[in-house]
């Protein structure tokens, strides 16, 4: 104790205040590196994730319908010119196998790698997760697209209308999907 009693006012004051301070800059240090933390999860689970596969399904699902669209204008025109005919076959093609597909595949490549987003979180309202979905999506694609062939008109028209609705509901699945799984992060990021 004789130590400390030899020491002048300026130097107990000061041994008073530096592990306060040193406490306050580490806790600053800590402040910072959680900001960053939750930072980087926010600019994950909404843009990187949520974001960019929620537009490319919502795109995938406008391709989908303008597809269905030049279907119907086919079916209803038969004796439409064969430039027309030529150029509607040509659009549908281009948005089911260009356009869809590769919009839809490429949203769920997107998630893969996150696999609590694509095989473990559950949609609500079916109780599936992203990757039996997409699974689900492409067997009813397949079957719209060989239930119907716009070439010739020909095919089972019940069984094509059929998929064509289970493949939308599917589209609007993983939509509800990645909107509930953008919720969730945000209350668990929160919560942290």
């Amino acid at each position: 104790m004789k130590f400390i009693s030899n020491i002048k006012v300026s130097k107990k004051l000061l041994l008073l205040f530096v592990p306060g301070i040193v406490a306050l800059l580490a806790l600053l240090a800590l402040f910072i590196f959680q900001t960053n933390s939750i930072s980087k999860q926010t600019k994950k689970a909404y843009y990187d994730e949520a974001f960019v596969s929620t537009a490319k399904i919502l795109n995938a699902d406008r391709d989908y319908y303008q597809a269905a669209l030049a279907e119907k204008e086919l079916v209803l025109s038969p004796n439409i010119d064969a430039t027309l005919k030529k150029a509607l076959i040509a659009d549908y093609k281009k948005n089911i196998e260009e356009d869809m597909e590769v919009r839809i595949t490429g949203a769920v490549d997107n998630v893969k790698g996150n696999t609590e987003l694509y095989s473990e979180f559950k949609e609500s309202s079916t109780g599936k997760t992203l990757e039996t979905l997409y699974a689900d999506f492409t067997k009813h694609l397949a079957s719209w697209k060989n239930s119907f062939d716009v070439n010739t008109l020909t095919g089972n028209i019940n069984t094509h209308l059929a998929a064509f609705d289970d493949a939308r509901a599917d589209i609007n699945a993983m939509t509800q999907l990645f909107e509930e799984y953008a919720e969730y992060k945000s209350t668990a990021i929160t919560e942290d």
